[in-house]
């Protein structure tokens, strides 16, 4: 048979060859995100997740669930310790995780996400004032870009209450030495920047690892400036 003039045999096969990897590596993102391997703020259909949080200032517990592709249910409690300004303060209640969008690049994906719902603000008695009770609101902007070996994260954390408002900003970035794989633990070496407002602004900078499983996630790193330098931070998450 005669071929085409213009026409090239091997070009379709070149594009679905190309095709083919693109898909199979986003393939791998989403089942390791579906192992739980990368941001807390993404929770598969169906699975459930457990998160302890402690940094020099606070403590949090979150417990979510995936209820459909974009929509995480969540219950989350945030335990402050008592400072001059005011005594032990605990924030709970419950959250929506919304995935507001979703795109796919060639070797990873880019995500945003809306988060917030109502909590309960209980500021246990100091010498400044008696035991205190209100309603507030918790609500965060999240966005991040991952891929098997790159990990970009920024998000904006805001806590709105009668008794206290709290805002966080955190920036992360992280390189993996080797590719991620879905059945092979993986560490991540990165750096965290925040600020963080609540009665004064601090600025801290903290080099970080990532541990990395099937199941378990775990984040550590140092303060190497601000107020709370030389402490540590930790987050571990479990997929359940």
């Amino acid at each position: 048979m005669k071929a085409e003039k213009g026409y090239r045999p091997y070009t379709k096969e070149i594009k679905l060859s190309f095709m083919s990897k693109r898909v199979s590596r986003i393939a791998l993102l989403l089942a390791i995100f579906s192992g739980g391997m990368w941001g807390n703020d993404f929770v598969p259909k169906g699975a459930k997740i457990g998160m302890v949080s402690q940094d020099p200032h606070m403590r949090r517990y979150d417990f979510a669930y995936g209820y459909s592709s974009t929509l995480a249910l969540r219950a989350s409690r945030v335990e402050w310790e008592e400072t001059s300004y005011h005594g032990p303060l605990v924030a709970q209640g419950l959250q929506a995780s919304y995935v507001l969008h979703r795109h796919y690049t060639d070797d990873g994906i880019l995500n945003v996400y809306l988060i917030g719902g109502p909590v309960q603000v209980h500021e246990k008695p100091h010498r400044i004032h008696p035991e205190r009770k209100t309603l507030g609101f918790e609500g965060t902007v999240s966005a991040d870009y991952e891929t098997t070996q790159v990990y970009y994260r920024g998000t904006l954390e805001r806590l709105e209450s009668s008794i206290s408002t709290h805002q966080i900003a955190t920036v992360q970035a992280l390189y993996a030495p080797w590719e991620s794989t879905y059945n092979r633990p993986t560490f991540w070496l990165g750096v965290q920047g925040r600020s963080e407002k609540m009665h004064h602004e601090e600025r801290s900078l903290a080099p970080m690892i990532r541990s990395v499983s099937k199941r378990w996630w775990i984040d550590a790193g140092v303060f190497v400036t601000g107020e709370s330098r030389g402490k540590m931070f930790v987050s571990v998450m479990y997929l359940f």
